[in-house]
Formats: structure tokens, C-alpha cells, sequence
């Protein structure tokens, strides 16, 4: 988690509850499942657009510390 946190560093966050990126038109989210021992991940971008370059720069800062592949 802290990993996650640091490839963030540069942008506005929260860490309530794991943590919550804003983006201009969107928002990422990352934080321990409370029943499961895994990261639960969610996004959402105003319109298509948005969500796919917070898909793409969340897949560019985290790429090489979670294994996406899995994800699929």
C-alpha cells in the first residue's frame, strides 16, 4: 500500500481510506479489502475519456508494482 501512496506523491490525495486520487474529471481509489487479503481498486471518470487516461496513468505509475495481468 505504501508503494501505491508513493507513486502518487505528486498528485492531490486522501488517505482516509487507503487512497483516493482527484483528477481533474475523475477520481481512483485503493484500499485493503476488509474481508479478503487483497487490494480493491475502483475509478471513475466524468465521461469515457476521462476514465481511460485515469486507467492509463494509474497502469503507467503502479504497473510495475502491481501485477495487471491479473487483473484482466
Amino acid at each position: 500500500m505504501e508503494a501505491v501512496v508513493s507513486a502518487f506523491s505528486d498528485m492531490p490525495t486522501s488517505t482516509v481510506d487507503g487512497i483516493r486520487v482527484r483528477y481533474d474529471d475523475g477520481w481512483y481509489l485503493c484500499r485493503p479489502s476488509n474481508t479478503e487479503p487483497i487490494l480493491v481498486m475502483r475509478a471513475e471518470g466524468r465521461k469515457q475519456a476521462a476514465l481511460d487516461y485515469i486507467l492509463s496513468d494509474v497502469g503507467r505509475r503502479i504497473g510495475e508494482i502491481v501485477d495487471l495481468e491479473k487483473l484482466k
